[in-house]
């Protein structure tokens, strides 16, 4: 038992202090002890079924995390949040935004962006922790999100400009994201900047 509790604050350590009711279940840790702690004000609810082992104000790495606890396994973080993670300076979104597989219905969860794609998988990054969208992805649906024009040539840019990536890859990339938002002036801008227009 002492070592499932050991293994069980390592994880929490991992996650930046989120976890989620099953995990601290198979930890054996039990759902009557979970909603004591919440009453005792030594845990607090980020989301259904989700906590953080702290009370007061949740740091962004904790929010992430438990976001991705919330949306459920094969969840990632996409857009705006990726490129924060990634270390892309910007002035981005302070909201998580999680990926889910589109066969699987998430509820709102408060502070959170979820999006639906197809074939998920494809789009991930191989070995990243927390689970992430790949950057050039990541660049492609931030600047997709964006409504103007010249906010969107500035996402790509800035992440190319911070030599992060190529317009050459990013153009790679958007073969795999169909249902982009603004994606043919994306592919424009993008076709223009590996061209040195």
């Amino acid at each position: 038992m002492e070592e499932s509790i050991e293994s069980f604050a390592e994880l929490r350590r991992w996650q930046a202090g989120a976890f989620s009711r099953e995990q601290a279940i198979a930890h054996g840790i039990t759902d009557r002890v979970l909603h004591g702690h919440c009453r005792a004000r030594q845990l607090q609810r980020v989301h259904p079924g989700v906590y953080a082992d702290f009370t007061g104000p949740l740091p962004w790495q904790t929010r992430m995390w438990a976001a991705l606890l919330a949306c459920g396994p094969g969840a990632a973080l996409t857009g705006a949040t990726a490129l924060r993670m990634y270390g892309i300076a910007g002035d981005w979104d302070d909201r998580i935004h999680v990926a889910v597989p589109h066969s699987r219905r998430v509820g709102r969860r408060s502070g959170v962006v979820i999006s639906r794609h197809r074939d998920l998988s494809s789009l991930m990054h191989s070995s990243r922790e927390p689970p992430a969208v790949r950057l050039e992805v990541a660049v492609l649906i931030a600047a997709g999100a964006e409504k103007d024009v010249s906010r969107r040539a500035a996402v790509l840019f800035d992440a190319c400009r911070q030599r992060r990536t190529t317009p050459v890859r990013l153009l790679g990339e958007l073969d795999l994201l169909p249902a982009l938002p603004g994606r043919r002036v994306i592919r424009r801008i993008l076709a223009e900047a590996a061209e040195g227009v």
